[in-house]
């Protein structure tokens, strides 16, 4: 067990004392830890607990959110356009976000980029664990990406947003 310095001051006068004091210390970690054991088996418990009563709720949540995700997915031309990226409803917001990832160019292998990023002296797309820094070519211009190997590739992700006023305000459960 780790040294300890207290904090308050029991008097000790002699090595009797100190082997009683010695002895109520271990006496008293040893009920602490059991209090601590129980607070443990209370919290997990209760963590148990709560988890299973919340399995329906997240079950639902996740139906739900898939639900919006497959029905965004269904009306997506009809509902955004370039310029149209979300549309606001009553209880929220849905919509894409465009972004773009790296990836390689068709013919090419991550190993092949960073060859051709070693041999063309691109080091700052190289990372220390010497693989492609994807975020860094991600500024890059289109024909320096083509030159190892690389082409932007553009996705749209889905995102939701909860008018959590509004929500608050409706008689809706």
């Amino acid at each position: 067990m780790a040294r300890s310095k207290p904090s308050n001051l029991q008097p000790v006068r002699s090595t009797e004392e100190a082997n009683d004091a010695l002895r109520e210390i271990g006496e008293l970690n040893r009920v602490l830890a059991e209090i601590e054991n129980r607070m443990n088996d209370d919290i997990a418990a209760i963590k148990s607990a709560a988890a299973e009563d919340a399995a329906t709720y997240r079950s639902r949540l996740e139906a739900l959110e898939n639900g919006v995700y497959a029905f965004a997915e269904l009306k997506k031309n009809d509902l955004f356009d370039d310029k149209r990226r979300s549309v606001k409803l009553d209880f929220g917001t849905i919509g894409y976000r465009r972004s773009h990832e790296i990836g390689t160019s068709k013919g090419f292998t991550w190993k092949a980029v960073l060859a051709k990023l070693k041999e063309l002296a691109f080091v700052e797309a190289i990372r220390i664990k010497e693989e492609p820094d994807k975020e860094i070519m991600k500024s890059w211009p289109v024909e320096r990406l083509n030159l190892v190997g690389c082409e932007k590739k553009e996705k749209d992700t889905f995102w939701y947003e909860i008018d959590e006023v509004r929500l608050a305000s409706s008689d809706t459960p």
